[in-house]
């Protein structure tokens, strides 16, 4: 009875209260001692980090990029010379036996119905003449697919873990910079670079700048606070694919309404790709002066 009436009084006694957990440093929002930013300041960074990647990502040339880099003749052309005789020659109805090789058929030879049909595509109506495609880089289409476009898919991984390595240990924006002079870089080879080793380089850059997309991804929520991470990814990600959208409709109406070149619309994404960067000491500022914004922002120094 002794031990039930002490049990009973010690159920009774008021219980101390716990003393609140106190917030780790990876849990703060922002660095003790700083103002917490307002709302309106919160939405100046959403709106800065949307029109980065919106820029970056504006690129009318991109739907049209195989027809950039391969021409139709140097494929058709490839395909005749490597026949060393008459009768093989003359079984690839693009071809012709002239002068000891085995040649194109030039398209000022061809007829009105032959002009431009699957066996003559490196051929176009011109009015009442039939001329031959425009080319730009003049690969051929196995160099395209099989020498040029793997490696971006082969060199993504590897930039991926060097980039994550390099935020992390080095600097967020430095890295995320970085990738956008990948970017810029891309684009001056596109215009002014030719043969496939180059267009490899091309790749490899334009990999990087996919790499540290990933990284830019995780510094929107180094950016802003907790609070914000749902609002903050979904603007940016908005921005992006309407950038992307937008961008393959004007290069639609552009080559289909105006008849611009190809060239033209390399020249309109590589503006946009220096616009972005043009910005990015605004859009893209140190973690140490975004100091409490994000959760992580007290990380580097």
């Amino acid at each position: 009875r002794a031990r039930a009436w002490r049990g009973a009084r010690r159920a009774r006694a008021p219980m101390a209260p716990a003393e609140p957990a106190s917030p780790s440093e990876g849990e703060r929002l922002w660095e003790p001692g700083k103002a917490r930013p307002s709302d309106g300041a919160v939405w100046r960074r959403v709106v800065l980090l949307g029109l980065f990647v919106g820029l970056l990502g504006f690129k009318p040339s991109e739907p049209y990029l195989t027809e950039y880099l391969a021409c139709p003749k140097t494929t058709y052309s490839r395909e005749c010379e490597s026949y060393s005789g008459a009768d093989s020659c003359g079984d690839a109805s693009a071809c012709q036996w002239r002068d000891g090789a085995c040649k194109l058929t030039p398209c000022g030879d061809l007829s009105s119905g032959d002009c431009g049909d699957d066996d003559h595509a490196y051929c176009e109506k011109d009015g009442g003449s039939c001329s031959n495609v425009q080319c730009y880089k003049r690969l051929t289409d196995d160099e395209v697919n099989n020498e040029v476009y793997p490696v971006s898919t082969y060199a993504y991984l590897p930039l991926l873990l060097l980039l994550g390595l390099s935020a992390e240990a080095w600097s967020y924006r430095g890295t995320i910079l970085l990738g956008a002079m990948g970017r810029v870089a891309t684009r001056a080879l596109l215009l002014y670079a030719s043969g496939v080793p180059w267009m490899q380089a091309m790749q490899v850059l334009y990999a990087a700048g996919t790499a540290a997309e990933d990284v830019f991804t995780a510094y929107v929520f180094l950016a802003v606070p907790r609070e914000w991470y749902q609002t903050a990814t979904s603007g940016v990600q908005a921005a992006s694919l309407l950038s992307h959208m937008l961008s393959g409709v004007l290069a639609d109406v552009l080559v289909f309404e105006a008849g611009v070149s190809l060239t033209a619309l390399q020249y309109i994404s590589a503006a946009a790709v220096c616009l972005g960067m043009a910005i990015s000491p605004w859009a893209v500022p140190s973690l140490e002066s975004a100091v409490g914004w994000g959760s992580g922002g007290w990380r580097e120094g």
